[in-house]
């Protein structure tokens, strides 16, 4: 009897062990898992003669084995066997267990679940833009609601441990509008959309023409502990 859950997972390219250098898996891809096994058996001897008749055990013995490992890059696998045995009906018996270990464990360095992730789609107007309106409106557009809570899974670090929900936030701060010959910050409201996946800077005065003006929008997440 036994059984076994194993996952193939894409820690992207980089990922390094705890106090290694060495990047894991084949690109990005390593497998972790476990594996259950249990087994018994026993030997009887069926005896018929004429001052005694039945069955008598000889030997029973059962063991189980839980194994953990993970690889390619590096591979290891560690587990504890254990057994129990029974000789001549219980005349001899007792039980053992067995703790080993090959190869050096692996537990992958997790980056912030938002590293990856472009938390901005789109800046308007975009940089370099000439010939633009007065009355523009510096709009930034995420690929979240802003201020809403959402959850992501992060990647677990070792085969007995399930995947973690991490919830988070994105928060916009500083959004700023800035002359560029003096650094001259521009007096603005800043607009969260109702959809809340864009907002806007509306300037208390028309723009000037002819003028440069730099437009700073930085999103950021904000993880909720509970």
């Amino acid at each position: 009897m036994g059984g076994f859950d194993m996952a193939l997972l894409n820690y992207g390219p980089g990922t390094t062990c705890e106090g290694s250098s060495g990047t894991i898996g084949v690109n990005g891809w390593y497998a972790m898992g476990q594996i259950y096994v249990y087994a018994s058996a026993s030997i009887g001897l069926h005896v018929d003669l004429w001052f005694v008749d039945g069955d008598f055990e000889i030997l029973n013995i059962a063991a189980g084995a839980a194994l953990q490992g993970a690889g390619p890059n590096p591979t290891w696998i560690k587990g504890v066997i254990g057994g129990r045995y029974r000789i001549l009906g219980g005349a001899i018996k007792g039980t053992c267990n067995f703790e080993f270990k090959l190869g050096n464990e692996c537990i992958p360095v997790v980056e912030n679940p938002l590293a990856r992730i472009d938390l901005i789609s789109d800046v308007n107007p975009a940089s370099g833009s000439t010939n633009v309106d007065v009355f523009t409106e510096p709009q930034v557009a995420l690929n979240f609601e802003a201020n809403t809570p959402f959850e992501l899974e992060e990647m677990p670090t070792s085969p007995s441990q399930p995947a973690r929900v991490r919830t988070f936030r994105i928060k916009l701060n500083p959004v700023t509008l800035r002359r560029s010959s003096d650094n001259q910050s521009i007096p603005s409201n800043l607009v969260i959309s109702q959809d809340k996946y864009s907002a806007y800077l509306s300037p208390f005065d028309v723009l000037g023409a002819n003028t440069q003006y730099k437009f700073r929008a930085v999103a950021y997440g904000e993880e909720l502990i509970s």
